[in-house]
């Protein structure tokens, strides 16, 4: 039995299935990056990580999330946006400036694992 997709051009079609592919492509690389945080311990700054990248409520000595932003001190430096992507604010000299040691240290244990890291908070 045809279905509507058997209609269009081979072009649009192709143009169809890359898009699709492509974000399905993307979105399993994004949850297999976020799977695969080592942590060891139950209340390390890894283990912060790995929960604020899966949604999940967890705190250490010094950072913490509740799953939708994470927490250096009370210091929010990441937080999740509507299409669910992780935004690291980057508190270090380079980036945003600096905080503290801690902070900073904190922003890098982060950054690899960020969808997108803000270093500029000025529209552009």
């Amino acid at each position: 039995m045809p279905t509507y997709l058997d209609w269009l051009p081979d072009d649009v079609l192709n143009m169809i299935y890359k898009y699709v592919n492509d974000y399905a492509i993307t979105n399993a690389i994004k949850i297999a990056k976020r799977k695969q945080i080592p942590y060891s311990g139950k209340y390390t700054n890894n283990r912060v990580i790995y929960s604020w990248m899966n949604n999940i409520p967890w705190h250490s000595l010094s950072m913490n999330t509740n799953g939708k932003s994470i927490y250096s001190y009370c210091l929010e430096i990441g937080k999740t946006d509507d299409k669910g992507d992780k935004v690291l604010l980057d508190y270090t000299a380079p980036g945003l400036g600096y905080h503290s040691h801690t902070t900073s240290h904190h922003v890098n244990l982060t950054k690899c694992v960020a969808d997108r890291v803000v270093s500029n908070l000025t529209p552009s």
